[in-house]
């Protein structure tokens, strides 16, 4: 979703691009109390609710396709171009590898603590529970960075 959304700002259609995604958002939105409550389907309602309002996003952002602004989609542009193939690979190496690395070192933490907390007086399952925690506040300060940088990139460009 992230990514249609991207080529949907990129290809002028910032407004679009912000349509799509609250349409998703207010539909959970909707949808939550309805299936949590009035179903009484719980976890499950929230789940089936943001599942619901993902895919709609995802119908209205593949809809722009058919009447984009710069570009027009066909079954050509579906083959494999392997010049063109190489040339993102090498942009994307460094995402890549930068991805790949925060994968290993939690990894290595989530080994480590499971080790090393099994033999302190908490246990092994207080230190990973922890870090899970402060590693879900470190996403929530890298959001908030992301939406700013994402709002500026469609205002500026």
């Amino acid at each position: 979703m992230q990514r249609l959304n991207a080529i949907i700002r990129a290809d002028g259609s910032p407004g679009f691009s912000m349509a799509s995604t609250l349409i998703g958002a207010i539909t959970n939105i909707i949808l939550d109390p309805l299936f949590i409550f009035g179903f009484k389907w719980g976890i499950a309602g929230a789940a089936w609710a943001t599942v619901i309002g993902q895919c709609l996003s995802l119908i209205v952002s593949i809809l722009y396709f058919t009447k984009t602004k710069t570009f027009k989609l066909s079954i050509n542009s579906f083959k494999m171009n392997f010049q063109i193939f190489s040339r993102v690979i090498l942009l994307g190496i460094s995402t890549f590898i930068t991805q790949m690395s925060i994968v290993i070192i939690s990894l290595v933490c989530n080994i480590m603590l499971a080790k090393y907390g099994a033999i302190s007086k908490y246990g092994a399952d207080i230190p990973i529970e922890v870090i899970g925690i402060c590693m879900k506040v470190f996403t929530i300060v890298i959001n908030i960075a992301i939406g700013i940088i994402l709002w500026a990139q469609s205002i500026l460009g």
